[in-house]
């Protein structure tokens, strides 16, 4: 309502119930994997390089480089001043691209120091301004295990080859895949990059210019195009690239395309509301005998419940009570540390019953129900299209606000192709991408994307 307010001019919001859909979902299956990243670097030498040269960049680097050697996970890890990069792992430390972009900076000729990756040296840059290694307790912060994450995946295209941290596994039992992406060289022109791994792990890349994709110099750049134009609003002037986030190709009959949709999940809010107003209800006096007259009825019916003995204790316990408790007394007069599954259901039963829950339901309904838009890996049918998002792990519900929209991205697939989105879900199954959760896209597009960055960097330095 407020958009539609003040904003119609410029967007339009519309909230949609989708029916009778049935999903697919992937629960999450990775362990945290963060000690995994450190010890990777253990009995390696990461090489710390100051680009800023002041006094303030000299005393951040001397303090970060005394912050892991002093934090116990760490101390395998060899942290060395060096003046330049040099062959292995190297962290740089620069401004922020705003500083560098300033008035003020450009005037003096400072210019952007940025290290372009050579062959043999791995470079992970920090900016001075925003990365914060260490918390107020003086514990070492998540940024640093995400630097220790880039420096893995620079590596793997560094020596073109995928590891153990990097789906290898999927490679050498699924077999080999390729992956494309475009990438505008100019206003609306725009080149495409390939890249290919086989059942070892081994990776190649391959561009096309904008001249080859125009002149269908390759018969994949021909259905690649034609997949591109299939979602193309006929109406725009303006080409649609930036709309394909990217191609998963099988062979040149079985190949998927990822386009950005318009839509997004949301909660369902009334739900999570009537929840919330019925968890407050701890300081409502409640008639003891007719919630004991609630659980007898109860148990009578479910007497083969595997948890049956548990439910007849809870009632037992009622009897202790005087005419009239509040919810909060009877609910800490019964210890729930076990949490049998039948008290999910007298939960239930009793405000069906009687209009109030004993135990905070949002402990015992599914988290789907609740939460189900910003959990796990989804794919869904819908309108004879394909639809797929990814959520976090519920691992994580605990910090994820409930206010959170999931985008949902189509799959499109070629005309022949038989390629089904659960042959590549565990590509989306990593934690390395994004810290401590799940990717949005296949794996192999972040190493995809840091290539062509890279391959930008190098020609901007030419």
């Amino acid at each position: 309502e407020e958009v539609q307010r003040h904003l119609k001019k410029y967007i339009s919001l519309k909230i949609n119930t989708m029916d009778n859909i049935d999903y697919h979902t992937a629960r999450y299956t990775q362990k945290d994997h963060k000690a995994d990243y450190i010890e990777y670097f253990a009995d390696k030498t990461i090489y710390l390089i100051d680009l800023i040269k002041s006094e303030k960049s000299k005393e951040f680097i001397t303090n970060f480089q005394s912050a892991v050697n002093d934090t116990e996970k760490f101390d395998k890890i060899n942290f060395q001043l060096s003046d330049r990069p040099l062959k292995g792992l190297n962290l740089a430390l620069l401004h922020n691209l705003e500083y560098y972009e300033s008035d003020e900076v450009i005037e003096r000729g400072e210019k952007d120091p940025h290290l372009v990756m050579a062959d043999d040296q791995v470079i992970q840059h920090i900016t001075i301004e925003d990365f914060d290694y260490t918390s107020r307790d003086g514990r070492i912060t998540p940024q640093v295990i995400k630097v220790f994450q880039e420096l893995i995946l620079k590596e793997v295209n560094s020596k073109l080859q995928l590891n153990y941290l990097t789906k290898l596994d999927y490679f050498e039992n699924k077999g080999p895949l390729s992956f494309a992406m475009y990438v505008e060289e100019s206003e609306q022109c725009f080149g495409l990059y390939l890249q290919s791994i086989d059942e070892t792990g081994r990776l190649t890349y391959r561009y096309f210019s904008p001249g080859n994709i125009s002149q269908n110099t390759d018969p994949l750049l021909a259905t690649l195009e034609r997949m591109r134009l299939s979602r193309k609003d006929k109406y725009s002037e303006y080409e649609n690239h930036n709309k394909v986030a990217g191609f998963v190709i099988k062979n040149p009959d079985d190949i998927a395309m990822i386009y950005e949709t318009n839509m997004s999940t949301i909660s369902d809010f009334e739900y999570i509301k009537g929840i919330l107003e019925d968890t407050l209800s701890k300081d409502k006096t409640i008639i003891v005998g007719n919630l004991t007259k609630v659980v007898e009825e109860f148990l009578k019916k479910h007497k083969e419940h595997p948890k049956f003995q548990k439910g007849q204790e809870f009632y037992e316990t009622l009897k202790d009570y005087g005419y009239k408790e509040t919810v909060e007394t009877i609910r800490s007069g019964f210890n729930l540390r076990e949490k049998p599954s039948i008290i999910k259901d007298l939960n239930d039963e009793i405000h069906r019953e009687l209009g109030y829950f004993i135990w905070p339901p949002i402990r015992t309904v599914e988290y789907e129900r609740s939460y189900g838009n910003i959990l796990h890996i989804n794919c869904f049918e819908y309108k004879g299209k394909n639809y797929y998002f990814v959520g976090v792990p519920k691992k994580g519900i605990s910090t994820t606000p409930i206010a959170r929209t999931t985008k949902i991205r189509e799959f499109v697939l070629s005309r022949k192709s038989a390629l089904q989105f659960l042959e590549i879900r565990d590509l989306f199954d990593i934690d390395l991408v994004k810290n401590g959760t799940m990717t949005v896209y296949p794996f192999p597009f972040k190493l995809l994307r840091e290539y062509i960055d890279s391959e930008k960097r190098k020609m901007l330095k030419s």
